[in-house]
């Protein structure tokens, strides 16, 4: 079923796969009827499962919607140490360390940021991704919030 929603598209010239900026929608929905059946943590994983080749033929944006809309992302906050949080997610998400090796992953994110101001949940999301993506190499040029992010949490204050 997956696979059907996800097509791969192959260039006909070269063998290779084009880069496409559609995230790919997953079959279940953990917060639906349907997900509510899925008894363990480990059914919820394999249910939401994708195909590591299909992710690095989703441009970065798409990827960064990709993971947002990842079912299992709300287990970042199950732990009080952000770092564990991500590694216990990216062990079962793949989408988190393909998104991390983009170059432009920084970038896209801030963007992102920028243009979600009236989403709390999701600007809360982007700036843990941000953090995710900010390593000692790339450095910390966009974790600083916006003014506009931070405009728009006081307005829900």
């Amino acid at each position: 079923m997956l696979t059907a929603l996800c097509t791969e598209r192959f260039s006909e010239k070269d063998g290779k796969i084009k880069q496409t900026d559609m995230p790919c929608v997953y079959p279940i929905q953990l917060d639906t009827e349907e997900g509510a059946k899925l008894d363990s943590r480990n059914a919820k994983i394999v249910v939401c499962k994708v195909a590591p080749e299909l992710m690095n033929s989703m441009t970065t944006e798409a990827m960064l919607e990709k993971a947002l809309g990842y079912p299992m992302l709300i287990n970042l906050y199950a732990y009080s140490d952000m770092q564990q949080a991500i590694g216990v997610v990216s062990e079962n998400f793949d989408g988190l360390q393909i998104l991390r090796d983009r170059e432009n992953a920084a970038e896209c994110i801030r963007k992102a940021i920028d243009a979600g101001v009236d989403d709390l949940v999701r600007v809360g999301y982007l700036q843990t991704l941000a953090s995710y993506v900010a390593d000692e190499t790339r450095g910390t040029v966009f974790l600083k919030r916006s003014q506009t992010a931070v405009g728009a949490e006081r307005r829900w204050l």
